[in-house]
């Protein structure tokens, strides 16, 4: 609104064109990371529901310009220079235990380190993959993948069904690949928006057998689980 339609699309036009490494003043307003990486869901549940959606060209646009409009330069050579550049530290070992919770950052603070971006005294590793390795140690590391994907799978499958299973097995995609990327682990926009969209599948379907349930209940009939309600 502040520098019009055109300015704005010769600033996207060059933040794409040059992957980010020229960002104008209106792309730099946008570029909060949380808010950005947010709108990636979106289109993944626009793909898999074309024919469901209303108007899915319009939305598939929009979430696709403000989450480009994020995506940093990193995005891809991060994955191998984040690994890289740390390679002499450490190893990928079945006997490493971890550090705890917070490792990184405190070897930072033990340093000395301090950011020169206003009101942030420490930097963070920009790859969770990584962090949560250094902090829970290998066991832990398996533990958390595990229930972070098997476990949820299982869920989503079971009570969605296959529409919301394949949805969200696409965040999951999406989510490691900002994780190897970035620390969105601690990004509540972007976690919020992954478990919001998988549940748009099936959540009137459910929420009205819950409500036949329910209603036979109150009436007193025989209360009956919502899969025989059907």
């Amino acid at each position: 609104m502040k520098g019009g339609l055109g300015a704005f699309l010769k600033e996207f036009c060059t933040l794409l064109i040059t992957f980010s490494k020229e960002t104008g003043p209106l792309m730099e307003r946008l570029e909060t990371h949380d808010l950005t990486f947010a709108f990636g869901p979106s289109p993944i549940y626009l793909l898999l529901h074309w024919k469901k959606s209303p108007h899915p060209g319009l939305w598939l646009g929009l979430s696709a310009i403000f989450f480009l409009i994020g995506l940093k330069r990193i995005a891809i050579p991060a994955v191998a220079l984040l690994f890289g550049n740390v390679t002499p530290y450490y190893e990928i070992s079945f006997t490493y235990m971890g550090r705890g919770t917070g490792f990184e950052r405190f070897v930072e603070w033990f340093t000395g380190v301090e950011s020169s971006v206003p009101l942030r005294t420490q930097t963070q590793i920009h790859n969770d993959f990584l962090r949560m390795y250094l902090n829970i140690g290998l066991i832990g590391y398996w533990v958390w993948l595990w229930s972070w994907l098997m476990v949820r799978l299982r869920y989503w499958f079971r009570q969605g069904g296959k529409d919301a299973g394949c949805l969200f097995l696409g965040v999951c995609v999406y989510c490691f690949v900002l994780y190897a990327t970035d620390n969105a682990i601690y990004y509540p926009y972007t976690m919020l928006a992954c478990s919001l969209v998988p549940m748009t599948c099936r959540l009137d379907a459910l929420a009205e057998e819950t409500l036949e349930t329910y209603c036979v209940h109150w009436s007193g009939g025989e209360e009956v689980s919502p899969s025989e309600s059907k």
